[in-house]
């Protein structure tokens, strides 16, 4: 039996996703932050780089349903639009990705697995953030609901 990284990624994040979808993004986006950021050293080694993009694959198709759940759940009202800007979102963080990384090699830099990391962690931070706003507005709500 064959199995791709992206379909080893893409079932463990909707596994994990039906339990915890914040829980899920963390995970996956930390997980994508280190597998680039390990990218740096072994790049001249096709051992070790083939585990890498094996293990790269697993987590940046990890992220896609968890994702695709939240887009769904914060725009309830119109599924269509929000699979339509799902699916746009993700060909932007590609070309977004590709030139970065174009950019970066062009310019002599190097490492573009390093920027991805980069940027994984900027998602992993905005998901932080977001994760503490809800929980601190569903307190209050609560609060209020309570009378306190």
């Amino acid at each position: 039996m064959r199995c791709s990284s992206a379909s080893v990624g893409n079932w463990l994040g909707g596994r994990f996703a039906h339990r915890s979808v914040d829980r899920t993004l963390i995970v996956t986006l930390a997980s994508l932050s280190a597998v680039l950021a390990a990218f740096a050293t072994p790049m001249g080694h096709s051992g070790a780089s083939a585990v890498l993009i094996f293990l790269w694959g697993i987590a940046s198709f990890a992220l896609v349903p968890p994702l695709a759940v939240r887009v769904m759940t914060a725009a309830a009202d119109a599924p269509n639009l929000a699979s339509a800007v799902t699916i746009g979102a993700f060909n932007l963080g590609n070309a977004f990705g590709d030139a970065l990384d174009g950019g970066l090699i062009a310019a002599g830099l190097g490492y573009p697995a390093v920027a991805g990391a980069a940027t994984s962690a900027s998602g992993l931070a905005t998901v932080l953030v977001g994760t503490r706003r809800d929980a601190a507005g569903s307190a209050a709500r609560l609060c209020e609901a309570e009378g306190r």
